[in-house]
């Protein structure tokens, strides 16, 4: 993909208004189509980022500024998670915001009540850090701070940027579309290693994260790996050039964007792919109103 020859303007972070249409209108219809493993309230907690810190009360009065909150999940189904996407301190389970912020981005926990998620993350910054993309080169672990420098102003010299950034290419965002594509390529590369290894391809689900790529497995016997399995697999895969964010399968403490969910950041859906070339039709027109 050249990051030249995309013609949106629309790379951009998503609006207020947007994020509150997104989840009051759009979210409920996705809702329908999510797997079970998600729309059965099987993850053991959701998490929720803001576009500006919430200030919290904890148990001694104490009050803190944060921008990203983890809550149990107590059964709650669509309404309920509406609510509080849509107005976290009214239906906040813990009653614990006294300063109310929208929110941003909604994640679910690795960790299942029947199990653990196996998972893998593809970012595109690490594409881009890693000189995986021919449009510009990678960034050595052991650069200077003049060489990162350089770097973020030949990443940020290229699509995609925010558009107040253009002229300060040391701003935006630290990938091209090339980038994006590159880290969906890289999902499939993985896939395909997977099914060399036995697992179905109807248990490998490859999806849009927003920026890049996430792949979930869905096999019930992984449910149940331990982690020195996980760092097994995490390695292999690495070692076959995908440059993966290895936290995302060996911490069962981390957590993943919800399917279906919005990237605000870059006013993306996050959703399923089933060939490396549906990428172009998402970069090149938002689609998450369809």
């Amino acid at each position: 993909m050249n990051p030249y020859q995309i013609t949106s303007i629309d790379w951009r972070p998503s609006t207020l208004d947007e994020i509150k249409i997104y989840y009051k209108d759009v979210f409920p219809r996705i809702w329908k189509t999510l797997p079970e493993y998600l729309a059965k309230t099987t993850p053991t907690e959701y998490a929720f980022a803001f576009l500006r810190p919430v200030k919290t009360m904890d148990m001694s009065g104490v009050i803190k500024e944060k921008n990203f909150l983890r809550r149990e999940n107590r059964g709650h189904d669509l309404k309920t998670l509406q609510k509080l996407l849509l107005n976290f301190r009214q239906f906040d389970p813990l009653g614990a915001v006294i300063e109310n912020s929208q929110v941003e981005s909604f994640y679910f926990s690795l960790k299942m009540k029947d199990g653990w998620l196996l998972a893998f993350d593809i970012d595109a910054k690490d594409i881009a850090l890693s000189g995986l993309c021919e449009h510009h080169p990678g960034l050595r672990p052991d650069a200077d701070d003049s060489e990162i420098i350089n770097w973020r102003r030949t990443i940020g010299s290229i699509p995609p940027v925010h558009p107040k950034h253009v002229k300060d290419p040391e701003k935006g965002y630290l990938y091209c579309y090339n980038c994006i594509q590159e880290a969906v390529n890289k999902a499939f590369d993985a896939k395909k290693i997977l099914m060399e290894w036995g697992f179905a391809p109807e248990d490998i689900h490859i999806y849009y994260s927003g920026q890049g790529a996430h792949i979930h497995v869905t096999d019930p016997e992984t449910w149940n790996y331990p982690k020195d399995a996980r760092i097994f697999l995490a390695k292999m895969i690495t070692k076959a050039g995908i440059p993966l964010d290895t936290a995302i399968t060996i911490d069962s403490r981390r957590v993943l964007r919800f399917t279906g969910s919005l990237h605000a950041g870059v006013n993306r859906r996050v959703q399923e792919l089933k060939h490396p070339y549906d990428l172009e039709d998402i970069i090149a027109k938002p689609n998450w109103s369809q």
